[in-house]
């Protein structure tokens, strides 16, 4: 459901801008009427579409779309949403505060170009790096219950909030951009004043540390399936 989002406002905005762009219909600065009179070209208008054609545009509405053009729309439409991302803090009043509140913190690495990684430190034998790591926050509630009286999450309240940030900084007083990134998501959730909070995440030190300098008081939970390895390799 997510993705869909995403995509479809993606492909209206390709759609949109084809068709406005298109100006094959112009036929000069007056045309005739059947009332004998002149109508008078006064511009044009941009017109705003909305499609459901998702990745399909050329296939079912004709329209090229290059992978150029996708790589630019897709970066304008990030940095949109990372801007919003920054400067939307509002918690959500609207909504009563749920009894308790999970954000789930993680890390990966994603492959990256090779000139996206001069001059990084990675762990290759050579010492050199293969992709840049990415840090996901998740927060949501889970009010409801499985049949066996488990709680599952609630899917409509789940968001996600995540890029590509280094955990370094040139200022010591200044927290890292994760950390800053972490504290707006729980903040728009209203995770700090909610009764009950579980930070849930793997074994990495970094996700505990982020806890107790955060979220002090919290509950601290391993996911089931890193807990789950451990036990295997223990066993």
């Amino acid at each position: 459901m997510a993705v869909r989002q995403r995509v479809l406002p993606l492909a209206g905005s390709f759609l949109e801008r084809w068709l406005n762009r298109d100006t094959s219909d112009y036929a000069g600065p007056h045309l005739a009427r059947a009332c004998r009179a002149e109508a008078r070209h006064a511009g044009r208008r941009d017109k705003r579409f909305r499609s459901a054609l998702g990745e399909l545009l050329h296939e079912l509405a004709g329209v090229p779309v290059d992978a150029k053009q996708v790589e630019r729309t897709a970066e304008a439409l990030g940095a949109e949403i990372a801007e919003d991302e920054r400067h939307h803090l509002e918690p959500s009043h609207h909504l009563d505060l749920p009894q308790t509140l999970y954000l789930g913190m993680y890390g990966t690495g994603i492959p990256m170009r090779s000139h996206e990684l001069a001059g990084r430190a990675g762990k290759q034998p050579d010492g050199s790096a293969k992709t840049r790591a990415v840090k996901l926050c998740t927060v949501w509630t889970a009010e409801g219950r499985d049949p066996n009286g488990a709680p599952v999450w609630d899917e409509a309240s789940v968001t996600h909030s995540a890029a590509i940030e280094s955990a370094a900084t040139a200022d010591p007083t200044r927290r890292p951009e994760f950390n800053e990134r972490f504290l707006r998501e729980t903040t728009r959730h209203r995770f700090c004043p909610a009764q009950r909070r579980a930070v849930l995440g793997d074994s990495a030190h970094w996700i505990w540390n982020i806890a107790h300098q955060l979220f002090p008081g919290a509950i601290e939970i391993v996911d089931r399936f890193h807990a789950q390895q451990h036990l295997g390799n223990l066993g």
